[in-house]
């Protein structure tokens, strides 16, 4: 009996998915059980390597480098802060920036790759001017992958600025420092009204 080529593409993605997966869930499991819950709490920094591309625009494309810094608490909503400039929009003499600011969520404790989903507010145009400024909002989520003091990190945003036709997307990649692991610190116990 012979297979149909579909059949064998089928069975070859779903080789190519699930393998990575249980590769990533027993080296988690493996660190989570050698760890004795330590985790990485601390700011996240580095430099910052994207490309800009502009819905229903296809020549609209530019390289952005930058600098970001996450404040990662596992589980935590922290701060999220960029700023990146686009070199080839450099006009007499006016550098272009785009600044952000928002929260982020890591979705981890540090051992392994850890999702951040984030969410804020953008501010972009030449620094020091009004003209050609605009005030905008981001979603977007990048995934950290730590070792030691060092992290690389990927991701994608969709920056959409107040009245404009169009949405930005954002794909980045940047080298990170990483806090250390350490063990959990303890959290405050909630208390309720009333009680001393």
């Amino acid at each position: 009996m012979l297979t149909s080529s579909r059949s064998v593409l089928a069975s070859w993605l779903v080789i190519a998915v699930r393998l990575p997966l249980l590769v990533l869930t027993a080296a988690d499991v493996t660190l989570a059980q050698a760890s004795a819950r330590t985790v990485r709490d601390g700011w996240v920094g580095g430099v910052l390597v994207g490309r800009v591309a502009i819905d229903d625009i296809p020549d609209a494309q530019a390289t952005a480098i930058g600098v970001g810094a996450t404040r990662f608490t596992p589980r935590r909503p922290g701060l999220d802060l960029a700023v990146v400039t686009i070199p080839t929009l450099y006009r007499d003499g006016a550098i272009p920036l785009h600044a952000r600011v928002g929260a982020a969520v890591p979705l981890g404790s540090g051992h392994g790759p850890v999702l951040i989903p984030t969410a804020g507010v953008d501010v972009a145009g030449p620094l020091g001017e009004t003209v050609g400024s605009w005030v905008g909002y981001h979603l977007g989520a990048r995934a950290l992958v730590a070792a030691r003091r060092l992290g690389l990190q990927a991701g994608v945003s969709w920056v959409r600025a107040v009245n404009a036709p169009n949405s930005l997307w954002l794909v980045e990649l940047g080298l990170m420092r990483v806090p250390a692991l350490a063990p959990e610190k303890p959290r405050a116990p909630a208390t309720r009204p009333g009680q001393f």
